[in-house]
Parts: structure tokens; C-alpha cells; sequence
């Protein structure tokens, strides 16, 4: 049976210190894009009050949503996007 050395625990005090760094990273990262998410979400319901006031055309609208990064989530067809 081996005998575990100083250099042994220090090893695996450093791995569980990488691996903890690792899932705190991931937390952060998920927050984060949670955060972006709820961003979009205020984007599209923003573009969407203004187009159903008549604030805005429909146009407009679709260049709002690319402006946002947002358009790729609504689902116009190819040619849509250039006819709205």
C-alpha cells in the first residue's frame, strides 16, 4: 500500500481548484447568457408593441430585429425578410 506524499495532496488540492474554477466559470458564463436572453426577449416584445401601435412599419421592424441580433429567433421565411 503507498503512503500518499505532500506532493500527492498538493496535486489534488490543485485539481479540485481547477475544477471548481471551472464550474464557477460556467456559472458565470450561464448567468450571463440568461441576462442576454431576458435582453432579447425586452428587444422583441419592444419591437413588437411598437409595430402592433403603428409606431413603427414593418420594415422598420425587421431592422429592429436585426439591429438587436434577435432576427435569426423569428421565423421569417427567406424573402420575408426583405419584403417585410
Amino acid at each position: 500500500m503507498e503512503i500518499a506524499t505532500q506532493k500527492d495532496f498538493t496535486r489534488m488540492i490543485d485539481l479540485q481548484t481547477i475544477a471548481r474554477d471551472r464550474r464557477e466559470y460556467l456559472l458565470a458564463e450561464l448567468r450571463a447568457a440568461a441576462l442576454r436572453a431576458r435582453l432579447w426577449q425586452a428587444d422583441i416584445d419592444a419591437v413588437g408593441l411598437a409595430l402592433k401601435g403603428g409606431l413603427i412599419s414593418p420594415d422598420q421592424a425587421v431592422e429592429h430585429l436585426a439591429d438587436c441580433g434577435v432576427l435569426c429567433l423569428v421565423g421569417l421565411r427567406e424573402g420575408q425578410e426583405a419584403a417585410a
